[in-house]
């Protein structure tokens, strides 16, 4: 039985596929392109669905697929997040309150930006 489903318009007109547990598209230009790959969470699907979303090399395949963020259903709707992003805001946290040189003013002012960002991309 289908639990997702894609929808693509192009030159031609409208197509769709569906896709049970898993489902997949690549749209691309000649050196650019994304991936978005989505699938079940969880035994029976119990953990929701997840999408993970990369960039890619396009039709001439130059360069890796590099992992850009994975969308995922929640109680109220969706979440996005951003690998390495809570990483390095954790690192720069870390300089900002430890031996960063400066005035206190600087520094709270740095740590007040990266909340602001937290708040961001926690929404």
């Amino acid at each position: 039985m289908a639990h997702f489903i894609a929808d693509i318009q192009g030159s031609r007109g409208p197509a769709s596929r569906l896709g049970g547990r898993h489902i997949s598209s690549h749209t691309r230009g000649w050196n650019a392109g994304v991936r978005v790959s989505g699938n079940t969470v969880g035994v029976n699907g119990e953990g929701g669905d997840a999408f993970h979303v990369y960039a890619t090399g396009g039709s001439n395949g130059s360069g890796s697929e590099r992992y850009i963020a994975i969308v995922r259903e929640a109680s109220d709707g969706y979440k996005v997040a951003f690998p390495g992003v809570a990483d390095a805001i954790e690192q720069l946290r870390a300089e900002v309150d430890g031996n960063m040189p400066g005035e206190q003013a600087y520094r709270d002012g740095i740590a007040y930006a990266l909340d602001t960002l937290e708040e961001r991309l926690a929404r």
